[in-house]
């Protein structure tokens, strides 16, 4: 049975304490108290997008995927741009590249496909035996993502800032389970160079 759709009321509050025995509540300072950092920002992106995935083959109700594919994307998209980021910031800090004027404007950019050549080059002095076609390989991936959005703006809005539609850089269609599917070897990549690389700085320290 459809729920009778309401205005807004003046008691309405979108950030009610609501119910701790709920399965979708929230103790957001708890949060605070874990000393949260992008790395665990760009997990919960990921988490959040996988989520819809499931959600559509779970959930089915005869909506059409196709609303769902910006969303999505734009969930992974933004997680990898806080992955590719923290990998860097780690790279500064066992000093394996330099924080010189030119890193610290792409820092503040949203291009995937620049943050990824400071990643890429973190990774290779770090491991110099990795093989070159497993580095081409995560780079594929990320320029796949870095096309369809080159400044994190694409995936968020119908129009962009020159009033042309979004859409025309958009594939002409995607399975999302095959996207969610592909990300997650991509993350996993990443997230294992970001573990190994948290370690050395440990180890330095």
């Amino acid at each position: 049975m459809k729920t009778k759709s309401r205005l807004p009321k003046h008691i309405d509050k979108p950030f009610f304490k609501g119910d701790v025995m709920s399965p979708s509540w929230a103790y957001v300072r708890w949060l605070e108290s874990l000393d949260i950092d992008d790395s665990i920002y760009s997990m919960a992106f990921k988490e959040a997008g996988d989520k819809i995935v499931k959600g559509i083959h779970r959930d089915y109700d005869g909506t059409p995927a196709d609303i769902f594919f910006m969303p999505i994307t734009y969930l992974y998209r933004h997680s990898l741009e806080l992955k590719l980021k923290y990998i860097i910031k780690l790279g500064c800090d066992l000093d394996l590249i330099a924080f010189d004027e030119k890193l610290k404007k792409n820092l503040c950019k949203h291009g995937l496909h620049p943050l990824w050549n400071y990643v890429r080059k973190i990774i290779a002095i770090h491991w110099p035996t990795i093989e070159k076609r497993d580095l081409d390989k995560a780079g594929s991936v990320i320029q796949a993502f870095h096309s369809v959005d080159r400044g994190g703006q694409n995936l968020k809005y119908s129009k962009n800032t020159s009033g042309g539609k979004t859409l025309n850089n958009m594939p002409v269609s995607v399975d999302l389970s095959h996207l969610q599917v592909v990300f997650e070897t991509l993350f996993n990549f990443l997230d294992g160079c970001e573990i190994a690389l948290y370690d050395a700085l440990e180890l330095k320290k």
